[in-house]
């Protein structure tokens, strides 16, 4: 009786930091996940959907609330942001802020220039692949099992962690467009 009781405590006050742990830890910054509250679930609305610059976002409910995902690109400027958020028929702009996050720096010299500066034909193979990107990255479809926990694809050694900034013969090898 008291392990079925003990049990039963356990799940009590485990069950609900379980649920609440669904929602990616909210780093607001180039390069981090901002979660951004979107309000309370109603059990006969359908989900929002929002967007931030043009793209769909990942909305997810945690404990009776709407929450979108939104990952931050490298190449976001910290400020004032807005999702565009649709509930229904009605649309409205929900604002959060951006802060400002200074990664390392990796400086390699490379004695080829030609690895570090693209010839004439490799920068237009460069923009032909972006720009298939860049459609690629327009696929959206929504699913039900999405799991935020986000975790490393792999297990190893990791060569560096994700931000770094490489400068190469001394110029930023800045991230391509899109991006």
């Amino acid at each position: 009786m008291i392990r079925i009781c003990f049990r039963l405590c356990l799940i009590i006050l485990i069950l609900p930091l379980l649920a609440h742990a669904s929602l990616p830890k909210s780093s607001s910054v180039p390069g981090g996940v901002a979660v951004v509250p979107l309000g309370g679930v109603s059990s006969s609305a359908k989900p929002p959907q929002a967007w931030f610059e043009k793209q769909p976002v990942l909305v997810i409910s945690d404990e009776n609330k709407w929450y979108a995902v939104v990952g931050l690109s490298l190449n976001t400027t910290p400020g004032s942001h807005s999702l565009r958020i649709k509930v229904g028929d009605k649309s409205i702009r929900k604002h959060f802020k951006v802060s400002p996050k200074n990664y390392s720096g990796q400086h390699i010299t490379i004695k080829d220039k030609g690895k570090v500066q693209l010839s004439a034909a490799d920068e237009a193979r460069a923009k032909r692949e972006i720009a298939e990107i860049k459609k690629l990255k327009l696929h959206w479809r929504p699913a039900r099992d999405t799991d935020p926990a986000f975790v490393l694809p792999t297990e190893g050694k990791l060569a560096s962690r994700f931000g770094l900034r490489r400068f190469f013969n001394g110029e930023f090898a800045r991230q391509s467009p899109g991006n």
